[in-house]
């Protein structure tokens, strides 16, 4: 309905003025024969009349404002008024184009950035399910990071998971295929994941490259 009313107001322009215009006068003359009914002589009835209705133009604005369609009349009026404005100074116009494109670019590189780093799901077969551990001192702060001898121990005797996983980040430097680094090159470094042997199996996920080591196992064991 309201998208209807949308577009009969901007095809019929013209026409929703004169309705208002109707619906003004009606109005009007309602209330000056409200008033004669009450005993008002009609000239004293229409200058009160007057003085009560107010401005039929600051009314037409207000009745504008709360019909469907007056948002884009007004989003058209600055629309032009700010071409107006650009085609003056063609020199700022240019200045605005460019700073406008430089921060668009700039904010969809930052949530490109965002979405892929932060608000990427977790690769796992319930991430929802996952949580981190974390252990509270009398202090009342927190430690994040277990030798893992502690892993171990919280792996064999936790009951309220179905699996611990275990990992920290390491920087390995890449060399070529014969595993020396020619001399003058730079180094080139490699962000990495050091996981504990149940990491694929319990997030119940598979390499995309390569063999888990839940396969290499059953391979040994083969």
């Amino acid at each position: 309905m309201k998208l209807a009313a949308l577009w009969r107001n901007l095809l019929r322009r013209h026409d929703v003025e004169a309705d208002l215009d109707e619906e003004l006068r009606e109005t009007f003359r309602l209330l000056v024969e409200q008033k004669i009914r009450a005993g008002q002589f009609p000239e004293d009835a229409h200058r009160a009349a007057r003085r009560e209705f107010g401005s039929p133009h600051a009314l037409k604005d207000k009745i504008r404002d709360v019909r469907a369609g007056a948002f884009v009349d007004t989003f058209l009026l600055d629309v032009r008024y700010a071409v107006r404005l650009l085609r003056r100074n063609p020199g700022f116009t240019i200045v605005a184009i460019l700073a406008l494109g430089l921060g668009i670019g700039v904010s969809t590189a930052v949530f490109t950035a965002y979405k892929a780093i932060v608000a990427r799901p977790l690769d796992a077969r319930n991430p929802d399910e996952m949580v981190n551990l974390a252990l509270r001192h009398p202090s009342g702060s927190q430690q994040f990071t277990f030798s893992y001898p502690d892993y171990e121990a919280y792996r064999d005797s936790s009951h309220s998971f179905s699996g611990l996983i275990a990992f920290m980040t390491d920087r390995l430097a890449l060399s070529d295929a014969g595993g020396a680094i020619p001399s003058g090159t730079r180094v080139r470094l490699a962000f990495t994941f050091v996981v504990s042997e149940n990491y694929f199996k319990v997030l119940g996920v598979n390499a995309s490259r390569g063999r888990t080591f839940d396969s290499i196992a059953r391979r040994v064991a083969s």
